[in-house]
């Protein structure tokens, strides 16, 4: 629970009204209002929204003080912080610095699902197109394209090795493995072991 040792002067309220004006009116309200409004040296808050319009490096965080009065406030963030909206996050009031500043993320506290996975890049290919990774001599190795039943990837070179150093499992409704020519050959050094409802041999 947050405290307050002394009350906001008008004029830091008045400050504090304008910050939304521009990034300029908040930093300089921010400072006034850390000189006239002294709080306890850490709280926990909630974090409200990650995306400041303007400055980056900043989250909005919310917290009660002891009257139950709700207070918000755009702060710096410790680099390498991953903060997620409704994250519970504690926070310092630095004497050397003149702002809140959010170092960690309290865990337990609150539960918030996964975040979906972001899209990183997208890479856009047209019907008569594909995607092709090539050797230093210019040599095809494997490209990604599609038909009319979805997408093909195919590995370009005659002999081609899938090595990983760990467990490999292909799942799919249905799987079909065939051999335009020659055998098909699986070896192991344990047991095999081919599990179905039927298992049809020729």
């Amino acid at each position: 629970m947050l405290r307050d040792n002394t009350t906001i002067s008008p004029a830091a309220e008045a400050l504090a009204a304008s910050a939304s004006e521009s990034p300029f009116h908040e930093l300089v309200a921010a400072r006034e209002v850390a000189v006239a409004h002294r709080v306890d040296d850490s709280f926990v808050a909630e974090c409200t929204d990650t995306r400041h319009p303007t400055l980056p490096g900043r989250v909005q965080i919310a917290w009660e003080d002891e009257p139950g009065r709700t207070h918000t406030r755009w702060v710096p963030v410790l680099a390498h912080l991953s903060l997620r909206v409704h994250d519970r996050v504690l926070v310092l009031r630095p004497r050397s610095f003149p702002e809140p500043l959010v170092v960690g993320i309290v865990d337990g506290l609150a539960s918030c699902p996964e975040p979906p996975p972001q899209v990183a890049a997208v890479l856009q290919v047209k019907r008569d197109e594909k995607v092709q990774i090539v050797a230093e001599n210019g040599a095809p190795l494997l490209e990604v394209t599609r038909d009319g039943e979805g997408p093909v990837v195919r590995l370009m070179n005659a002999a081609t090795r899938l090595e990983l150093p760990g467990h490999l499992q292909i799942t799919a409704d249905e799987i079909v493995l065939r051999a335009r020519q020659g055998k098909v050959e699986i070896d192991a050094n344990d047991d095999v072991i081919v599990t179905g409802e039927k298992i049809r041999l020729n």
